[in-house]
């Protein structure tokens, strides 16, 4: 299947394998069927529910679905390259990123001596050994930790400030490049939970989050002797991954976007501001139903496709 693709090109795709969060998973979609199924089916067919499943069906595709609840961009790059590398993503395959929230990171099960978990994990939480050193996603943001405690986060985001989680998510993306060319893989990104943008970090994402409004200085030089390099490299790397994110130039006068409006007032090709009508779009944990999911591939497809 031929696919559309950067500046303008295309490229002959046999299998799409996807990274993501839970919005890519499928998260919540068979929720509430009465334990019909075991967790492990239900995982199956969420994600055979789920948007990338929608889309590579529109598309005439197969897919692999390695998206999975939590998970970071870290995490997903610590995944891209090991298929990458091990070869479970072969030639002729493409790699499709979900893109998931900037405060989510990537942490490690902690286990003492006794195989017994401590901490965060004792009261929620009773693993296998084999756990031992696994990664997983966790969400750290301006209120509180994901299941965690209020002070520790109001501590930690002292210590890390917001600007460290976009370099580290603009370079993770980076990375995600070139992994692709490393290997020769076409990567195409969506944008799922965030937009991958740094004015949409530092116009609106520290404002809601955090309440104040980055000075002009921190978005182009600094009132200093000195010019801020990072920001110059994080303005190239956004330029560089834009080539690559599917569906971000289109046309705002869509009705679907237009219908769904945004959360901060502008109009970004988000899946998750095509829920913005509450229970109407959203499962009662946040998640889209089943609608948006097929509406959000209808939209995805309709930029990939190659007219004939």
């Amino acid at each position: 299947m031929l696919l559309k693709w950067k500046d303008g090109t295309v490229v002959e795709v046999d299998l799409l394998h996807f990274y993501g969060c839970s919005f890519t998973a499928g998260e919540e979609l068979l929720d509430y069927t009465d334990g019909q199924f075991t967790p492990e089916e239900q995982e199956l067919k969420e994600k055979h529910l789920s948007w990338a499943a929608k889309l590579s069906n529109l598309l005439e595709l197969p897919f692999d679905n390695h998206a999975s609840a939590g998970n970071s961009m870290d995490n997903m790059r610590s995944q891209f390259y090991h298929d990458a590398m091990t070869g479970v993503i072969k030639p002729g395959q493409a790699v499709v990123i979900g893109t998931t929230g900037y405060f989510r990171e990537t942490r490690f099960h902690p286990v003492t001596d006794n195989w017994e978990y401590g901490g965060y994990f004792q009261e929620t939480k009773v693993l296998h050994p084999d756990d031992y050193g696994r990664a997983f996603g966790r969400v750290t943001s301006s209120w509180s930790s994901y299941k965690g405690d209020d002070d520790f986060a109001q501590k930690y985001l002292k210590e890390k400030p917001p600007y460290i989680f976009l370099y580290e998510y603009m370079n993770i993306c980076r990375d995600m490049l070139y992994i692709a060319q490393r290997f020769d893989i076409p990567i195409f990104f969506v944008q799922i939970l965030e937009p991958i943008s740094v004015d949409y970090f530092l116009d609106e994402y520290l404002l809601v989050h955090f309440g104040f409004v980055a000075p002009p200085h921190a978005k182009t030089k600094p009132r200093a002797k000195k010019n801020y390099e990072y920001m110059d490299s994080l303005r190239h790397m956004e330029n560089e991954i834009h080539k690559y994110i599917i569906g971000e130039d289109a046309d705002v006068s869509d009705e679907m976007l237009q219908s769904r409006g945004s959360r901060y007032g502008k109009v970004y090709a988000v899946m998750n501001d095509f829920c913005l009508k509450g229970l109407e779009d959203r499962l009662p944990g946040g998640h889209p139903k089943q609608h948006i999911h097929d509406n959000w591939a209808k939209f995805i497809a309709e930029q990939l496709k190659v007219e004939k």
